[in-house]
This record gives C-alpha cells, structure tokens and sequence, in this order.
C-alpha cells in the first residue's frame, strides 16, 4: 500500500466509522421515523393481520434459504436460530408500530413489512458500508474505476432509502385521511 493509502485509511478510518453510525441513524430515521411519530400520537390498539403473518414467514424464508445456499450443507443450525430470532423481533415491531401507527390497509402494512422495514435496515447498513469499499477500493489498489462502482451502490440505495421514506409519508398521510374521512377504521 502506499503512503498516500495508509494515510487516508489512517487518518479516515476514525472519521468514517462515526459518519457510518450517523449514516445509520438517519436512515433508518428518515424511513422508519414518520410511522414511530404517528404511532406515538395515536396509540392504536395492536392488532395482528393474516397478511402480517404472511409477511413474518417470507421474512423469515428469505434469509434462510439466503444462508443455506451459502453454506452449501454446512451445519448452521445456530444461525438458522438467530436469523429467526432476529427477523421474528423485527417483524413484531414492526406490525405493533404500524397497527399503533393506525396503518390498516393490507397492501400498506404488507409493503411495510415485506419490504420497507428490511430493506431499510439493510440500506442503513449497506450505504456506509459501500463508502467504506470506494475507500478501501481507492487506497489498496488504486483504482478509481472499482470505487466509483461502489460509490455509485451508495447512490443507488440512497436513493432507494429516499423512496422508502417518501413511501412511508404517503403510508401515514393516507391512514390519516381515512380516518378523518371514515370516522376510524377499527
């Protein structure tokens, strides 16, 4: 490596791991943070749907077939466990805040689950992540080609991490207008 590399991984190293968790919190903030609010204000009551439980086993399916086919017959019955465990709280989480949040309708609570909370989870995590390997990518080699593939992922999930966010606006805004219109909908 050179010493321009080892100097920016050096000096950067610090810098990108506090701008990673902050990266984190907003994003998960400006996502997931509209539905947090209107849970608070209208505190409805917790209610489970059919189609909120058929989002917990495609939640919980994907990332188990994820990791068996990397594993390839491996044993890995601890991470089949934490992989339940883990996308199990997520969910029940998640279907609380958004039954509190007064989100009804199937197809919003479905998009929800299914869809937003992960891969909102996943954006928060993979958008530093991304920076860091444009970094690394730059230092270690040198080549400006591969980093800017990596920065442009980051731009593609931020992205997406902004659609998500809209999405969940549009989710409460919704939920709201039906209630004033439909006198509640529970």
């Amino acid at each position: 490596m050179s010493e321009f590399g080892e100097l920016v991984l050096g000096l950067g190293g610090l810098g990108l791991l506090i701008l990673g968790l902050v990266l984190v919190a907003k994003g998960l903030s400006w996502v997931l943070g509209p539905l947090d609010r209107a849970a608070r204000d209208r505190s409805c009551p917790a209610q489970f749907t059919l189609a909120d439980f058929l989002c917990l086993f495609v939640l919980i399916q994907l990332p188990l077939a994820a990791l068996h086919w990397a594993a390839q017959g491996a044993n890995i019955w601890a991470l089949d466990i934490l992989a339940c465990v883990a996308f199990g709280a997520v969910w029940w989480t998640a279907v609380r805040t958004l039954s509190r949040a007064g989100v009804h309708r199937a197809w919003h609570r479905s998009l929800c689950l299914a869809v937003v909370v992960p891969a909102a989870f996943s954006g928060a995590i993979m958008a530093p992540g991304a920076v860091a390997m444009a970094l690394v990518e730059l230092c270690e080699s040198g080549r400006v080609g591969a980093s800017l593939l990596w920065l442009a992922a980051d731009v593609v999930i931020v992205a997406l991490m902004y659609g998500m966010g809209r999405f969940t606006r549009v989710v409460v805004a919704a939920e709201e207008d039906g209630d004033v219109k439909n006198g509640g909908t529970w």
